[in-house]
């Protein structure tokens, strides 16, 4: 259990990297969560002040909110 800062809205498994997972937490923004014995928080993004909804491809994870606004997190997990 982590506490994201909302309440999560989607998830979202990483299509190649079966150990993250993508949580869309409403107005808690976005975050990019290691799901192993742990959950780490690996990457967030809180800035966005829309309802975060989001969705993964390939390597890079694709995060859209209800405006025009998308953000890009590239994702090196797994990676050396």
């Amino acid at each position: 259990e982590t506490d994201v800062n909302g309440g999560v809205w989607r998830l979202k498994w990483h299509p190649y990297h079966k150990k993250v997972i993508l949580a869309a937490c409403m107005y808690g923004g976005f975050r990019i969560l290691n799901i192993e014995k742990q959950i780490n928080i690996i990457s967030e993004y809180l800035e966005h002040e829309s309802i975060a909804s989001a969705r993964i491809g390939n390597s890079m994870i694709n995060c859209h909110g209800s405006d025009v606004f998308v953000l890009r997190l590239h994702c090196a997990c797994g990676r050396g």
